[in-house]
Parts: structure tokens; C-alpha cells; sequence
């Protein structure tokens, strides 16, 4: 009580709430930092209310090395273990601590690039995935930094390692460790023009008959879409269906038995289009009619003159 006081007044009196605790962790990960590299330490203090919440950081380095700051962030220098210590600033004495493991990095000694289908050439205005194998596979940092040496043609190339053509020719891609290590590897990429693939195939017989005797053989041929595909080359095959029949590579249809075969004629480009044709094969064809007329057309001759005839069958 303050006999000072009058009615009406209020005298603010201070409570000083001390730490009661504080418990150290990293803000992520394990308790272990690489040498030459941080490990971000943060303080949980108890109670939440506590007056004066600053603590001061300090280290005591057991069988390795580190350095700290003031932020709590830890700074590897040299193999094993460092004690990490806090220290509140209202003199509660509730200190924290925290075991710190400070760790040899393991160096990437070799690295090799490859494009991840195996092909070194890439068409204009497509990209091209470049894949890398690091040694050894524990690498404490195995990430690498890509670029691209245009040398006639041209590209670039993100850090993921996807390269994206731009114009024709070759280029280098290359990348290295970001370790310190400094070890790199190249890769030559031809940049080709866009290459265009078949749509389509249409496949008939050279003179559009859909049967053949069993005594014959039918020429073959396929119209490709687009004509000015860069591969226009097939693979014909025949497929039985209630007939069989063999087929060159030329074309040529030689049937075997009676009845219906599939011929199909497939793409050797990356587009994986085909066609097909069904083709009867019969015992032989029954004449159906015959027209006789003049090889001229004319139908006149001289007297002791002459004119070739011909004899037309159907089929």
C-alpha cells in the first residue's frame, strides 16, 4: 500500500517472469553441419511470457570445430563434436545446450553426362533431357552447373540439365560439380532441322484389284501422307486371315492358299503408322465376257488391206 495515493489512481507495479527452461534444435534436419557449411539452431524458452527472452550463444568445441553467432546459426570447421551452449539474460541461470556433429564432406570424384534416350542429335525448336552419373553415389553435394557452348548451332540449357535447340549445328553441353572440386564432362548435341513424320498410309494393289489367283502374283504399293515425310521407307508383312500369302520386300504378294489375308505396310519412322489391305485369293477366275474390236479403232479396211485385231476378257 502507498498512503500517497488517492482515490482513483492505479500504480503500475513491474513482475519480472524469469526462464524457467530453454531447449535447443535445429530449425530443420539433424543436429549436423559439413565443414564449411551452417546448421540454423533455434531456442524453445519456457514460459512464453517470460520477461526477458535474449540469450546470449557461446560453443565449446570437444573433439571438432565450429563457430556460432548470435543468430544461433553454427559454422563447421573441423571433424566431431561441438557442445553449443545458451545463456538467458536475466539470470535465471536455465541454460540450454545442444551436441553439434560436425562432418567430412565426401567430394564427387567423377561425373559423366548422356542424353537420357541415347541420342546425341535434337530437332530445332525441341528439347532434349541430359542425365549425369556422380561418383561417388554418397556425394555430400552432388548437384552440378549446367551451360551450353554454341559452336555452329545453338541452345540453352536450364539447371535441371533440359536442353532446348535453337538453331542448326553442334553444340557443347557442359557441366561441373559445385562441390569446389571443379570436375566437369561435355557432350556434343547435333541440332538438326524439325523432322517430319508419316501421318498416314494408304495401301492398294498397283492396279487396284482386290483379288488374285492362286497362280499369280500382285503388285503392291503404299501412298504415304506426307509425301515429303523425311523417312517414306516401309515394312510390308502379311497377316493371315482365312488365306496365306507371302510378301517381298518389294511388294510383291505371292498367295500360298485360298482365301483373305491382311497385307500391311508399317512405318520405319518414329511414328508408328501403318495400313493394311485386304486381299482375296481365289482357285482362278471364271471368264465372264469377251469384246473383240480393231487395235486402231477403226473399223474400215481396204480391200487387200489388213488391220490388227484384239480380243478383251473380263476379269
Amino acid at each position: 500500500a502507498d498512503s500517497s495515493l488517492t482515490g482513483g489512481e492505479i500504480d503500475s507495479v513491474n513482475v519480472n517472469i524469469p526462464i524457467e527452461s530453454v531447449t535447443l534444435q535445429p530449425v530443420s534436419g539433424n543436429a549436423e553441419v559439413f565443414i564449411g557449411g551452417s546448421l540454423a539452431l533455434e531456442a524453445i524458452i519456457l514460459p512464453l511470457n517470460a520477461s526477458d527472452m535474449s540469450l546470449v550463444w557461446s560453443k565449446e568445441n570437444q573433439t571438432g570445430m565450429a563457430s556460432i553467432d548470435q543468430n544461433g546459426v553454427v559454422y563447421g570447421e573441423a571433424a566431431g563434436t561441438v557442445l553449443v551452449n545458451t545463456t538467458p539474460n536475466d539470470g535465471s541461470g536455465s541454460t540450454g545446450q545442444i551436441e553439434v556433429l560436425v562432418i567430412s564432406p565426401t567430394y564427387v570424384n567423377s561425373i559423366d553426362i548422356f542424353s537420357a534416350n541415347g541420342e546425341n542429335q535434337v530437332a530445332v525448336n525441341n528439347n532434349l533431357q541430359i542425365e549425369s552419373n556422380v561418383l561417388p553415389t554418397n556425394s555430400t553435394n552432388d548437384s552440378l552447373d549446367w551451360s551450353v557452348v554454341n559452336i555452329s548451332g545453338s541452345g540453352t540449357i536450364n539447371q535441371s540439365g533440359l536442353f532446348s535447340a535453337q538453331s542448326t549445328g553442334i553444340v557443347s553441353i557442359k557441366a561441373v560439380t559445385t562441390d569446389g572440386t571443379n570436375i566437369s564432362d561435355s557432350l556434343l548435341i547435333e541440332v538438326n532441322d524439325p523432322i517430319t513424320l508419316i501421318d498416314s498410309i494408304n495401301v492398294r494393289s498397283v492396279y487396284n484389284f482386290e483379288n488374285v489367283s492362286i497362280s499369280q502374283t500382285l503388285l503392291m504399293t503404299a501412298d504415304i501422307f506426307p509425301y515429303f515425310a523425311n523417312d517414306t521407307s516401309i515394312l510390308w508383312s502379311v497377316e493371315p486371315i482365312t488365306g496365306t500369302a507371302n510378301i517381298s520386300q518389294l511388294g510383291i504378294l505371292t498367295p500360298t492358299s485360298t482365301g483373305t489375308v491382311k497385307v500391311v505396310a508399317s512405318a520405319n519412322d518414329a511414328s508408328q503408322e501403318s495400313g493394311e489391305k485386304v486381299i482375296t485369293i481365289v482357285d482362278h477366275f471364271s471368264l465372264e465376257s469377251i469384246t473383240v474390236n480393231t487395235v486402231s479403232g477403226n473399223d474400215i479396211v481396204d480391200l487387200d488391206g489388213f488391220t490388227q485385231m484384239q480380243a478383251n476378257l473380263t476379269p
